[in-house]
């Protein structure tokens, strides 16, 4: 337990999220799903500066990990598992269970509401979809999914082993899941009761408000499939779906993107179909 800790609050983390980093862009440099329809390098750019200026906005605004946060959590017996005597593997998988589930809801949430969703529009706003997607949050989309995730820790108790292991993961997730790179339909499918695929995922960013107001999972696939938001497929296909937000097909600059909460063309969340 101590080294799942450690891999979060040490630079093993962060090699470990590097590492994962080669391995997606090479798998889809090998095996691109799509063929891209605008400017890699303005778009990497861009992605890459949204996730430079969260770090350092949440570095500032939280300058505790949700690892530390939940181990002061521990000390002072707050949340409801440390009182349900339960056994530490138990406590590990429900942490687990937990926290995905916060980020399913704090997910569908973004997509329900209308000021919220202006600041997720920054998200879908990217017109491809690779690892890099993964990085393009507003900052304040940001503070509030560290926020949510904050207080879901402290209110379940959740061990800081189940939060060390999840951030972990879901960093390596956040990569796979929106790699441009082919799986194979067998492979997709089999893979679909496991984890959220990048093929399940992508359909998430569809421009259509019915394929985009789906697909809500992070890491597990199973809430989608419980609360009826999973759909498999794209209707036109994940080579010709049109992606991000329709109206805008061409990459800005990073100003841009941080006033696209203020523009008139994001009118609203997208009505679920």
């Amino acid at each position: 337990m101590e080294l799942l800790q450690q891999l979060t609050e040490t630079r093993l983390g962060l090699y470990v999220l590097l590492g994962g980093f080669g391995v997606v862009t090479t798998w889809e440099s090998l095996r691109p799903r799509r063929a891209a329809s605008a400017s890699t390098r303005r778009r990497w750019i861009n992605n890459y500066l949204c996730l430079v200026v969260n770090g350092l906005l949440l570095r500032w605004a939280m300058p505790a990990s949700a690892v530390a946060w939940s181990a002061m959590a521990a000390d002072r017996g707050w949340g409801l598992l440390p009182g349900a005597g339960l056994p530490a593997w138990a406590g590990l998988a429900l942490g687990l269970l937990a926290l995905d589930l916060q980020g399913y809801g704090a997910h569908a949430l973004l997509h329900r509401s209308a000021l919220l969703w202006r600041v997720h529009a920054v998200h879908h706003s990217d017109v491809d979809f690779d690892c890099t997607t993964g990085f393009r949050f507003h900052p304040l989309e940001a503070l509030y999914s560290s926020t949510v995730m904050l207080l879901v820790i402290a209110g379940a108790g959740i061990p800081p082993a189940a939060v060390a292991l999840y951030t972990t993961w879901l960093g390596l997730q956040n990569l796979y899941g929106h790699a441009n790179a082919r799986l194979g339909a067998a492979l997709d499918t089999a893979l679909r009761w496991l984890v959220v695929t990048p093929d399940m995922h992508r359909v998430h960013h569809s421009a259509q408000s019915d394929e985009s107001n789906r697909n809500f999972g992070i890491v597990f696939p199973w809430w989608d499939r419980l609360f009826g938001t999973y759909r498999a497929t794209p209707r036109h296909g994940h080579e010709g779906m049109p992606i991000g937000l329709g109206w805008r097909r061409h990459e800005g600059g990073l100003p841009e993107l941080l006033l696209l909460p203020a523009d008139t063309r994001v009118s609203g969340a997208p009505e679920p179909g």
